[in-house]
C-alpha cells in the first residue's frame, strides 16, 4: 500500500456527515455535488468552509461562483447522496428541491441548509478551499447521514 493509500485509509477512520453543495453555474443551471469536506470555520462572522478537488468537473464553474448552499443529509437520504456523487445525466431530476437565496437550488427535507457568499477561495494542495459567509441557514429534527472507511453508516 502507498503512502497516499495508507493516508487516505488513516482519514477514513474519521466519521463525517454528508452534504450535497448546490450552486448554479455562469448559465444558471443547477449544480450539485456530494461532499464530506464541510466543516464550520466561525461564529462571528458566521464561516463555513467545504473543499473541491482540483480534478473536479465542476471546479472552473465554481470558481466563477458567488454563491453556493450546503444541504446537510438527513439518515434517510442516503440515495440523495449517491445520485450527488456519481455521474448523471441531470442529477437534480426526482429530487424534491426549493429555492433559496439567489435561487440557489435547496433540498427539501435536509436537515439543515446553508446559504452562502463567497468570502474567500484558497488552494490547498489539490483541493480548492471555499469560504463562504452564511447568509441565511436552517436546520430541523432528526439524525444525520454519516459516512466512515468509505461507506455509509445506517
Amino acid at each position: 500500500m502507498s503512502d497516499e493509500e495508507r493516508f487516505r485509509h488513516a482519514l477514513g477512520e474519521y466519521a463525517t456527515g454528508v452534504a450535497v453543495v448546490t450552486f448554479l453555474n455562469h448559465n444558471g443551471a443547477a449544480i450539485g455535488l456530494t461532499v464530506n469536506s464541510f466543516t464550520s470555520l466561525s461564529l462571528q462572522p458566521p464561516l463555513i468552509l467545504w473543499c473541491l478537488d482540483n480534478l473536479s468537473e465542476w471546479y472552473s464553474q465554481m470558481k466563477l461562483g458567488l454563491a453556493f448552499a450546503i444541504n446537510v443529509l438527513a439518515s434517510d437520504q442516503r440515495d440523495i447522496a449517491e445520485r450527488f456523487a456519481e455521474p448523471h445525466p441531470d442529477r437534480f431530476d426526482g429530487i424534491l428541491t426549493e429555492s433559496g437565496l439567489a435561487d440557489l437550488p435547496l433540498v427539501k427535507n435536509a436537515l439543515a441548509t446553508f446559504e452562502c457568499v463567497v468570502e474567500e477561495m484558497h488552494k490547498g494542495g489539490d483541493h480548492l478551499i471555499i469560504i463562504g459567509r452564511v447568509a441565511q441557514f436552517q436546520s430541523g429534527d432528526g439524525s444525520p447521514l454519516i459516512f466512515q472507511r468509505g461507506v455509509y453508516l445506517e
